[in-house]
């Protein structure tokens, strides 16, 4: 054995164990004052990464206890209103069973009084525990507990660790539960009181004036109901001798109507509606309509039915006339004639098209002669075809009239509804409306237009008069219904001077003279600033061809050379928009008239602005030489022609008018009569619509609403007006199309937006405008822009939220409304048992939700006691242990300090 006094080997060996156990007796001593056997990751740093997650799974879950606790708390705070409102139901139960008998003989607006306070009352009960509609806690309410995991990988899911408890059908203010919905009040005119000088007895008295013997008719329109799906309800008269029988007749035949086959049928039963007699502030009574389920409108169906809803004449007992005629021209009914110019053997027979009157597409009816040989036995034969159509029976239209010749055809709309008529093939003008020129569809139906129509015939005049008179030319374009007029002698034209009193142009701007001359050829000449009246006069002399302009007694003369063929003139002026020329003219016209003399003026007053007819529509007239013309589109613009005539060979191979008027529009419109047409809804939004023209142009109409879950729901439909085989192709092309194809389209939508519906209505002034009623608390349309100008919003783009509008409640003010009250109040508490079980329900769930919870934080705190906490046993074992060995690392490392001592014993030696 070696001694070292440089290396002591074995302090060393008992620093090193002493070290280490220091270290374990300090780790152990943590263990046990800590409680912890993991206090770091080095400890264990796999087992910390479990316990911190037990640990926050923990905590999340004892937040989502109290969260839940908190929820089952505010359920039980609703819980107890309900129970509230419970009482206050059998109260107004109570109330209308009471006065629904005919045996009370007390003051019933009293019972109505405390019935309207009740009402209030559950209104303001409702409110405070957060259920009244889009209250506080009227949706789904998502209560977050914790604890959730995904299906399939395990993986934290706030989702799955989320209670939702779906209070959004459990609204139970008054309008939640059946009890307050949509009303309308049918005018101002005291129509019941004891006083009324217009009372239901005087206007039943003072005639019927209905389109049935003992029945009047009103129109329902509502979502699933609308436009040609309007509901009709014929209310008995029998046994109306008041008010309040009026309203108990009303409400038999409201569920006699709801009780039908048809889709249109029941969804009219689903919207609940009912009549009432409404008292106002000054104790006059009116008719009033209220629906608990959905907004609606009401139209009077005929001129009694158009008073009880308070349209009367000023001054009288009189429903104002809802009748609407439609009328142009005198048939020659009892003149025998060439019935070939209306129908033939081949099936091409005249066509008389009714479009409008709500209606949801156009009604042609062809002409039938079945062997007769005057007018009047084609135009019997049409007013009974059309009294046999259903489609319009349905709208209320009929035709009479037309049969002697002095005698004008009328077509009529008995509703008051707007109506036009089209005829086509009545080349003579018999029927008295003109007739247009327009394509025909695969049914042989008359379509709207031709970018091209050529004459079956030819025009020639060899210059001396034929006779043949003034011939009307009317366009329409793009299957607008409005029409330009443009008249031309056929005989000949007149010999007039042009005057020019002045001209003005602006500095920088180049003006022209324009006139046309030898069959349509157009000459201009430059107008200069500062140019004089003879300056001008030269210019036209240097430049013209046919005329010459002269200066005489101050003023610019154009006249006829001799042998020309015939011209005509105009002013206007280049690009510079808003130059006032100062120029006046009038037309010259050519002693002789040729086809080229025809084609001119033809020519230029399609391009005169004041005709109306765009520029853009590159209408123009030509010729072949041989008297055949053709009205043609250099921009393939669509458009209609009429042509009517003050003599019977007034024809230029278009066909025209035989004693018919020297100028007429068609389609013929009707405007709409006064009739009731009130709406009952929450919200409303109103906006113009003008028929979409007629080609390639769409509008798009975007409908949104948030539903009760708060989730905006959103659609877009899209109006047109062409040929396509599209279901929207013709939805564009009249009012009662576009609302009756919007009403499809939200229905197919469903859900939130199947609640908005889309009606007709008419301002003061009575142009009809589209409406769009709905339950909901607010919806928004947005509507694209139409290049034309037309359309919905007269087709510009804008975006419009619903404009609030007022409610109704039941009442117990009469008898007839108490039996109804009584109904609904049934219905009101099976609705608030619903609403209370999904309270109760919720109150479970989040019970069962907070079971689980505590199962888990128990379990999860186990788990993590398990990894992380102290064996205080093993522990304190470890601590003796840790002082028994740092004791005798102590006391050997000092004798081996010790141990090199033993060397100085050999020096001393």
């Amino acid at each position: 054995m070696s001694f070292s006094i440089q290396t002591n080997v074995n302090s060393l060996v008992a620093q090193e164990n002493l070290r280490v156990n220091s270290n374990f007796q300090s780790q152990t001593i943590q263990r046990l004052t800590s409680g912890y056997r993991i206090n770091s990751s080095g400890d264990d740093a796999a087992g910390l990464a479990i316990a911190n997650k037990f640990r926050s799974d923990t905590a999340e879950l004892t937040q989502g206890v109290r969260n839940a606790n908190d929820a089952v708390s505010q359920l039980q705070i609703i819980d107890g209103g309900m129970n509230n409102v419970s009482k206050m139901l059998d109260r107004l139960r109570t109330l209308a069973a009471q006065s629904a008998s005919d045996t009370f003989t007390g003051n019933r607006d009293v019972l109505n009084k405390e019935f309207t306070n009740v009402l209030n009352e559950i209104d303001r009960q409702a409110q405070s525990i957060g259920l009244d509609t889009s209250g506080q806690f009227a949706k789904a309410l998502s209560v977050f507990v914790g604890g959730g995991r995904t299906h399939t990988t395990g993986d934290i899911s706030t989702v799955n660790g989320s209670v939702t408890v779906d209070l959004s059908a459990s609204s139970v203010d008054s309008a939640s539960l059946g009890l307050k919905g949509m009303q309308l009040v049918a005018g101002s005119v005291d129509i019941g009181s004891a006083t009324s000088a217009q009372s239901v007895s005087k206007l039943m008295a003072n005639g019927s004036n209905t389109h049935a013997s003992g029945v009047t008719d009103f129109y329902f329109a509502g979502a699933g109901f609308a436009d040609a799906a309007k509901v009709k309800v014929s209310v008995s008269l029998t046994g109306v001798t008041d008010i309040d029988t009026l309203v108990a007749n009303i409400n038999t035949a409201v569920a006699t109507a709801g009780n039908g086959g048809t889709d249109a049928a029941k969804a009219f039963k689903a919207a609940g509606i009912s009549a009432t007699v409404n008292t106002d502030s000054n104790g006059g009574k009116q008719v009033a309509f209220s629906s608990s389920a959905g907004a609606f409108q009401v139209e009077a169906g005929d001129v009694l039915a158009n008073a009880f809803m308070g349209n009367i004449t000023s001054g009288s007992v009189n429903g104002e006339a809802l009748n609407t005629t439609t009328t142009t021209g005198n048939a020659t009914g009892g003149v025998a004639a060439d019935l070939s110019a209306l129908y033939n053997p081949t099936g091409s027979n005249a066509k008389v098209q009714i479009m409008g009157a709500g209606m949801d597409a156009p009604i042609s009816i062809a002409l039938r002669g079945d062997g007769g040989t005057t007018i009047a036995q084609v135009i019997g034969n049409l007013i009974t075809d059309i009294g046999a159509d259903d489609t319009l029976s349905a709208a209320g239209i009929t035709a009479s009239g037309g049969q002697t010749g002095t005698a004008s055809l009328v077509f009529t709309s008995a509703r008051g509804e707007k109506l036009s008529v089209m005829v086509t093939g009545d080349t003579k003008n018999y029927l008295g409306f003109g007739t247009f020129l327009v394509g025909k569809d695969s049914d042989n139906n008359p379509l709207a237009d031709y970018s091209s129509i050529a004459g079956t015939g030819t025009y020639a005049n060899t210059g001396a008069s034929q006779n043949y008179g003034t011939a009307h030319f009317q366009f329409s374009i793009n299957g607008g219904t409005s029409t330009t007029d443009i008249g031309v002698n056929l005989d000949a034209g007149d010999a007039k001077a042009a005057a020019v009193t002045g001209v003005s142009v602006a500095p920088g701007v180049t003006a022209s003279f324009d006139f046309y001359v030898n069959g349509g050829v157009k000459k201009s000449v430059g107008l200069l600033l500062g140019d004089s009246l003879q300056q001008i006069a030269d210019k036209i002399n240097a430049a013209a061809d046919g005329v010459t302009a002269t200066l005489v007694a101050g003023a610019l003369t154009l006249t006829e050379n001799s042998g020309a063929t015939g011209h005509s003139s105009s002013i206007r002026q280049d690009a510079a928009s808003g130059v006032n020329l100062g120029i006046s003219t009038t037309v010259v016209y050519g002693a002789g008239r040729t086809e080229a003399s025809l084609l001119q003026e033809l020519n230029e007053k399609i391009q005169l602005p004041a005709t109306g007819i765009p520029a853009s529509a590159g209408l123009k007239a030509t010729g072949d030489g041989s008297g055949t013309i053709t009205f043609s589109s250099d921009t393939n613009t669509n458009f209609r022609l009429s042509i009517s005539g003050t003599q019977t060979n007034a024809s230029i191979g278009f066909g025209a008018a035989n004693n018919g008027p020297t100028s007429f529009t068609a389609p013929v419109t009707a405007a709409a009569a006064n009739a009731a047409l009130v709406s009952g809804n929450s919200n409303t939004l109103d906006m113009a619509f003008t028929a979409m023209q007629f080609g390639n142009d769409a509008q798009t109409l975007t409908f949104s609403a948030t539903d009760s879950s708060g989730v905006l729901k959103s659609n877009t439909l899209t109006l047109k007006n062409d040929n396509s085989a599209d279901a929207n192709a013709r939805s564009g092309r009249s009012i009662d199309e576009a609302v009756d194809y919007v009403n499809e389209q939200l229905q197919t939508f469903g859900g939130t937006l199947s609640k908005i519906v889309a009606v007709k209505s008419r301002d003061t002034d009575g142009v009809e405008k589209i409406n769009f009623l709905s339950s909901l608390s607010s919806f928004n349309v947005t509507v694209g822009s139409c290049l034309n100008s037309e359309g919905v919003n007269n087709g510009a783009a804008v975006s419009k939220d619903s404009d609030t509008m007022s409610t109704g409640s039941i009442n117990v003010a009469n008898q007839t409304s108490a039996k109804q009250a009584v109904a609904a109040l049934a219905s009101a508490v099976s609705l608030l048992g619903t609403a209370q079980a999904a309270v109760g329900k919720g109150q479970n769930q989040l019970s069962y939700a907070v079971g689980l919870a505590q199962s888990q934080i128990s379990n999860f705190s186990a788990a993590e006691s398990r990894i992380r906490d102290a064996d205080v046993a093993s522990e304190a074992a470890n601590l003796t242990k840790a002082q028994v060995l740092q004791q005798a690392s102590i006391a050997a490392m000092a004798q081996a300090n010790s141990a090199p001592q033993a060397v100085l014993a050999l020096l001393r030696g």
